[in-house]
Formats: structure tokens, C-alpha cells, sequence
């Protein structure tokens, strides 16, 4: 069975959360490919679909957001993943429902994160400022910056296999 993970990324954690994802299904098993939404539309005839993007100040990555509401009614027909990258502890069930509606979050099978990272060297911009002020405050308070979570990525496969197994 083929799987599509189709992700949004702005300084590659993402990246190497689909990448992760894909090791560990093809390692399963699985046919399963990471595609990056920057460089066009991914495989939709794919048996399951996975989408992921990182989270900045609360919104998840546009092109997550736009192509999640763009292609709606495709991801409704086959299982689904949600997944983004972050260092927040946000309930992504509800920032995911209102960014990208609830009838795709309630049909996802899995919906969590993959981690995160908050390195200053990959920050541009007001990231890097906003970065640098948590950095040297000490208090990052519900952030986690441990890199991606294996853990969750075998969740995200266990929840996607049960899915499709009859």
C-alpha cells in the first residue's frame, strides 16, 4: 500500500519529521514517499495521506493550511495524518479545527506532534529575534526543543496501518 506525506517546512524540521515518517512505514512494509509542498502539488492517489508543517506563533505553515482546505474532499476519502513540528505544547486538535476546519481534523486518525526544534542559526527575521529573546530569558516555560519524537512518528504509523488494514 502507498502512502503520500506531504509537508510545509521553513527551516527543515518538518523536512526531517517526513522523511522520518516514511523511513519508518517503508520499514513496515509500506510504499511511502515525503513530499515537499514548495515544490508542487504531491501524489493523491495515494491509499493514505499524511500532512505536516511546522508551527510558528500559532498558526500552522500556509502551505499545510491552504492545501489541506484546497484538497478537503480528497483527504476525506482515504485515512489521513496531521502532524506538525513545534516546540509549543498546544492541543493541535483545536489550533488544526480552526486553521483548517473540523471535518478533516475529525476525520484524521492521528493528529499530534513530531517535536521540534528552536535553533538560532536556522531563524530569519523576526523568528530569529523571537527565538533569541526566549533563548536568553531562560524561560522557555511549554517549549520542547528536543528535536523530532520517534515516539509519536511510530503513533502516527500504528494509527495510519490500523486504517488501512481491514
Amino acid at each position: 500500500m502507498k502512502i503520500t506525506i506531504a509537508y510545509a517546512t521553513k527551516t527543515g524540521t518538518s523536512a526531517q519529521a517526513a522523511r522520518q515518517l516514511a523511513d519508518i512505514l517503508t520499514a513496515r512494509g509500506y510504499e511511502a514517499a515525503a513530499y515537499d509542498l514548495a515544490a508542487g502539488k504531491p501524489d493523491m492517489t495515494a491509499d493514505a495521506f499524511v500532512l505536516g508543517g511546522s508551527i510558528r506563533m500559532g498558526r500552522w505553515h500556509g502551505r499545510a493550511r491552504r492545501f489541506a482546505r484546497a484538497n478537503e474532499a480528497a483527504l476525506l476519502r482515504k485515512p489521513l495524518a496531521l502532524f506538525a513540528c513545534r516546540c509549543g505544547k498546544e492541543d493541535l486538535r483545536t489550533l488544526f479545527a480552526k486553521q483548517i476546519g473540523e471535518k478533516l481534523v475529525a476525520h484524521a486518525v492521528f493528529v499530534d506532534g513530531f517535536g521540534g526544534d528552536m535553533l538560532l542559526e536556522k531563524q530569519k527575521g523576526l523568528d530569529r529575534f523571537f527565538v533569541k529573546m526566549a533563548l536568553k530569558s531562560g524561560e522557555n516555560g511549554e517549549m520542547s526543543t528536543g528535536g523530532v519524537d520517534e515516539q509519536n512518528m511510530n503513533a502516527c504509523a500504528d494509527a495510519l496501518i490500523r486504517a488501512l488494514v481491514p
